[in-house]
């Protein structure tokens, strides 16, 4: 993996499994309870976590099927990622992405886990075929804010686990 991404992906991967490690301490059971009707359980954050994190590498990979020519990553690309970080940080409700998709509660824990284990394994497969172009280029592409590099990516995709572990906290006060 390039030296530049490889503590980026450390630490997400360090904030994923701190995260298991705090959900671990509670029954399995309570991870697919619902607060109310129209909120998330845990299973449902984990498969919205997992679906977003999985169609990231599906673009990128289809992205780089074709062999394209690809925009070197600059101001633009730090300027977007920059106001992603701003929106992400108010206390504000975004509405899920279409190509995100619904969130799924017909996992159990285990399976949740298993797949977003899987995701990440595909996360790290893409980024070890990365050569130097592509890891400084506008690789990613965020439904909301736009193209930019894997860096901002892995920020992102780091921020969003962050985000959600405090809607997992609220579940976890509501259901435990």
């Amino acid at each position: 993996m390039h030296k530049k991404l490889q503590p980026l992906y450390n630490k997400m991967e360090n904030t994923r499994k701190e995260l298991f490690q705090k959900l671990n301490s509670y029954p399995a059971e309570k991870m697919n309870e619902k607060p109310d009707e129209k909120s998330w359980s845990v299973v449902q954050v984990m498969d919205h976590l997992t679906n977003a994190e999985g169609n990231s590498v599906k673009y990128i990979n289809k992205k780089l099927s074709f062999n394209p020519k690809l925009k070197k990553a600059g101001i633009g690309s730090s300027a977007r990622y920059l106001l992603l970080v701003t929106a992400f940080n108010l206390p504000l409700k975004y509405k899920v992405p279409d190509v995100v998709g619904d969130a799924s509660n017909e996992h159990s824990f285990d399976e949740a886990k298993a797949r977003w284990d899987k995701v990440r394994s595909d996360i790290k497969t893409m980024l070890d075929g990365l050569d130097d172009k592509q890891v400084n280029a506008e690789l990613w592409k965020h439904p909301a804010a736009g193209k930019m590099s894997m860096s901002n990516a892995l920020k992102f995709m780091e921020l969003h686990v962050q985000r959600h572990q405090n809607q997992i906290d609220k579940i976890l006060n509501a259901v435990a």
